[in-house]
């Protein structure tokens, strides 16, 4: 069902949905087999940063359209090499198949000086809004989305403790952690 699935506020597929997509990936790369950096699935974990302050500034309505109009320009630079979904709050991931790490790297580059010059507007306020991205990609013997995730995610947190605006590059570092 639609609604279990996919986020109500961006109509994006929801975290368990990106978890359960990504797992059937894996596992079909698995069963495949691998043939270098054409099977190579790189992840973006996409935060938002200081989305608290629209919040703060404008009102919660303002940060859940900032939300929506995010997600749909996310989306849509996106669509062409991969998929997105909203993992939760203002966190977004974008998956990318069949992509290496050079590549991931220039879309991430594009998604963020993208977004950079996007301005949100609300109620006669516009501003300008700022990502910072963490790109991780899977190792060939990844079979556990978990620890992929957590880098990601690390590599987004390094990249705002950089100064935000920015994206930063990691590797899996554990591959046995369990779900």
């Amino acid at each position: 069902m639609w609604v279990h699935s996919h986020d109500l506020l961006t109509n994006l597929p929801n975290r368990a949905a990106f978890l359960e997509r990504v797992r059937a990936m894996l596992a079909r790369r698995k069963e495949h087999g691998t043939d270098g950096a054409d099977n190579g699935i790189a992840l973006l974990h996409v935060d938002l940063d200081h989305f608290t302050l629209v919040n703060d500034r404008l009102g919660h309505e303002a940060g859940d359209i900032l939300l929506r109009q995010f997600a749909n320009l996310l989306d849509e630079l996106a669509r062409h090499v991969g998929w997105v979904a909203r993992l939760g709050g203002d966190e977004f991931a974008v998956v990318l198949p069949h992509c290496s790490a050079e590549r991931a790297e220039m879309i991430a580059e594009h998604v963020r000086a993208s977004i950079a010059e996007w301005e949100f507007s609300h109620e006669g306020e516009t501003s300008t809004t700022t990502v910072s991205i963490g790109i991780v990609v899977a190792p060939a013997d990844l079979d556990d989305v978990t620890p992929w995730l957590r880098a990601a995610d690390m590599a987004c947190y390094y990249a705002k403790r950089a100064g935000r605006n920015r994206i930063m590059l990691r590797e899996v570092a554990d591959k046995t952690v369990a779900v």
